[in-house]
C-alpha cells in the first residue's frame, strides 16, 4: 500500500460521505420534476458550479499539467470558448427550454422536430456519453489503484457503485449539490499544493520560473492563428494552378481552406499523362484501325446468326461494340463464365476492346457468343 492509514481513511471516509450525502438529499423526492428538475430549487451559482465541476475530471489534472508543459497554456483557449458558449445557451436555448415545461432537452427536440430526432440525438449522446465517462472512470479509477495498491477492476466497481447510487437515489439535486461540495474540495486541494510548491521551491524560484516560460512562449493564451496538424494539396498557396503541380509554394493559406484535407489524385494525374504519352506514340490512327480489325471477328457472327449490332458503324462509329442477340441474357452469362469482361446495357452485350487487346482474343469471344 502507498497510502499511509490515516490518507486511506480520509479517502474512504470521503467517498462514503459523498455518497450518503447525494443518497439523502433525494429522501424527500415526491414527483418526476423534483428528480429531473430539482423542483427548480437549486440556486443559479449551484447549478454553474455543478456545470464546471462535471466538464472538470481526473483528465483535467492528469493531462492538462502535461500538455501545458510540452506546448503552453493554449488549452485556456477552450474554456474561453466554453464561457462564450454558455453565454449563448442562457439567452438563447435556456429560455425556450423552461417554457416548454420539460424535463430534458431531448423532450424539446421532440417537440419541435419529432421523436425520429429526439431518439437519434438521445441515441447519440448516451453512445458518446458512455465512452467519454467509461474514459475518465477508468482514469480516476487508475490514480485510486496506484495510490492504494490494488487491482483497477475493484476501485472502478466501487466509484461506479458510490456514484450510481448516490444519482439514482438523489436525482439531479444530489447530482448538483455533490458537484459543488467535490469542485470546492479540488479547488482547495489545487491551492494547497500550490502554497505547498511555493514552500518547496527556493526563493526566487517561481518568479525566475515564470520568467523563463514567459520568454520561451509557455504562458501564451490566445493562439493568434492556427495551424492544421495534419495538411492536404489544398493547404497551401498556388494549388490551384494546375500546370505547376510540383512547383506549388508551401506557405499555408491564409483562410479556412488549410484546414482542407483533401489531396489532389497526382498519381492520377500522373498515369493518365503517361497513358496519352503511350497512345500518341503508337499513334491514333493506327491505334483506330486495330480496333476495327478487333471488331470483324464479332461483327462475321453477328452477320452469320442473324443478331442485331446496335452501335454506331463507319465514320460515327467509336471503340464500343454492342450486339444484341437472341437469349441476349444466356449469352451474357456464356461470357461472364468465360471470364470475358462485358456488360449488359439496355437489352444488347457492350464490348470495348482496346489497342492492347489481340484478334485471337476478339475470335474468342466471337467462338463463346457462338456456343450453344
Amino acid at each position: 500500500m502507498n497510502l499511509s492509514l490515516s490518507t486511506l481513511a480520509v479517502l474512504v471516509l470521503y467517498l462514503a460521505a459523498v455518497t450518503f450525502f447525494g443518497a439523502y438529499l433525494g429522501r424527500r423526492r415526491k414527483s418526476v420534476d423534483d428528480y429531473f428538475l430539482a423542483d427548480r430549487s437549486v440556486p443559479w451559482w449551484a447549478i454553474a458550479a455543478c456545470v464546471v465541476a462535471t466538464e472538470t475530471s481526473v483528465l483535467t489534472f492528469t493531462s492538462v499539467p502535461g500538455f501545458s508543459f510540452g506546448s503552453d497554456w493554449s488549452f485556456l483557449q477552450l474554456a474561453l470558448g466554453y464561457v462564450l458558449g454558455r453565454i449563448l445557451i442562457a439567452i438563447v436555448l435556456v429560455p425556450a427550454y423552461f417554457r416548454g415545461k420539460v424535463f430534458t432537452s431531448y423532450e424539446l427536440l421532440r417537440q419541435r422536430f419529432g421523436r425520429s430526432v429526439a431518439s437519434v440525438a438521445a441515441g447519440v449522446f448516451l453512445f458518446y456519453r458512455t465512452l467519454a465517462d467509461g474514459i475518465r472512470l477508468h482514469a480516476a479509477a487508475l490514480v485510486v489503484a496506484i495510490a492504494i495498491g490494488v487491482p483497477e477492476i475493484y476501485c472502478i466497481l466501487v466509484l461506479a457503485a458510490a456514484m450510481i447510487l448516490y444519482t439514482e437515489e438523489g436525482g439531479a439535486k444530489a447530482t448538483i449539490w455533490t458537484d459543488v461540495v467535490q469542485m470546492f474540495v479540488y479547488l482547495a486541494g489545487a491551492l494547497v499544493v500550490l502554497e505547498a510548491l511555493v514552500r518547496i521551491l527556493p526563493a526566487g524560484a517561481g518568479a525566475q520560473a515564470f520568467a523563463s516560460a514567459s520568454a520561451e512562449g509557455k504562458l501564451r493564451v490566445l493562439v493568434p492563428s492556427l495551424d492544421p496538424a495534419i495538411t492536404g494539396w489544398l493547404s497551401f498557396e498556388g494549388t490551384d494552378d494546375l500546370t505547376r503541380l510540383t512547383q506549388y509554394d508551401d506557405t499555408l493559406r491564409a483562410d479556412a481552406r488549410r484546414f482542407e484535407l483533401m489531396t489532389l489524385p497526382y498519381q492520377d494525374f500522373a498515369g493518365l499523362n503517361a497513358s496519352l504519352e503511350l497512345l500518341l506514340s503508337l499513334g491514333i490512327e493506327r491505334i483506330r484501325d486495330h480496333i476495327r480489325t478487333l471488331h470483324q471477328p464479332v461483327i462475321a457472327w453477328a452477320e452469320r446468326s442473324g443478331a442485331r449490332i446496335v452501335s454506331p458503324r463507319g465514320a460515327s462509329g467509336s471503340g464500343i461494340l454492342c450486339v444484341a442477340p437472341e437469349g441476349v441474357q444466356e449469352a451474357h452469362r456464356r461470357l461472364k463464365g468465360a471470364r470475358i469482361v462485358c456488360s449488359l446495357r439496355e437489352g444488347a452485350i457492350r464490348l470495348s476492346p482496346h489497342c492492347y487487346n489481340t484478334v485471337a482474343e476478339m475470335e474468342r469471344v466471337a467462338y463463346t457468343l457462338a456456343a450453344d
